[in-house]
This record gives C-alpha cells, sequence and structure tokens, in this order.
C-alpha cells in the first residue's frame, strides 16, 4: 500500500492561483477557499508559495486529487507522473528539458 499525503489549502485576502505539476493545471482560489490535495505516493508533495502562486509538485509515480469538499475537481488517478532519469527529481528534469515554467510567466 502506497502512503497517501495531504495538503489543506486555505486562500485568504485574495484570489491565488494552485498550479498542479508537472501536469501544468491551474486552479483559482477565491478568498476562503480552501481546497484539500490528495496524493499517493512514495514521495510526499512539494508546495511551493511564489508571489501569490502555489505550485504543488508531484514525485515519480504518485497520484493525484484535488478536492472542493465532496467535489472533484482534478484527478489523475490511474496516469501516475511519469519516470524521469535515475538522481533527477520530477521538477529538474522539465527545467533540464525547458518545460518548467519561468516566473514571467
Amino acid at each position: 500500500m502506497r502512503p497517501v499525503h495531504r495538503l489543506m489549502i486555505r486562500s485568504v485576502g485574495r484570489t491565488r492561483a494552485l498550479c498542479l505539476e508537472p501536469y501544468g493545471m491551474e486552479l483559482a482560489l477565491a478568498p476562503g477557499d480552501e481546497l484539500l490535495v490528495e496524493l499517493t505516493g512514495v514521495d510526499p508533495p512539494m508546495l511551493d508559495v511564489e508571489d501569490g502562486r502555489l505550485t504543488c509538485w508531484s514525485g515519480v509515480g504518485s497520484e493525484l486529487r484535488v478536492l472542493r469538499g465532496p467535489e472533484e475537481l482534478y484527478s489523475t488517478v490511474g496516469n501516475p507522473v511519469p519516470g524521469v532519469p535515475a538522481g533527477m527529481s520530477v521538477r529538474e528534469f522539465l527545467d533540464v528539458v525547458g518545460l518548467k515554467k519561468s516566473r514571467d510567466d
């Protein structure tokens, strides 16, 4: 059985963007919004916060679900994150192949 990691994300004061990587999926969090990010996989998710934008990174083999209450907003269940070269994280691999979003995007 693979571990399940859960993050509760709340937006306070203003609308924020939540980007799910490596999928490039972006969701808006309105003020007061709560989303549950549920990631199944060995590696726990990594969360970056930059200029009001939250980015949640999934590791190799992970499957992800995002819920607002009982409503499923996004799911990759059945389509795990593909492998990357040994010794690299998903984030590092996307950067090397030029697919990581720049800060100006």
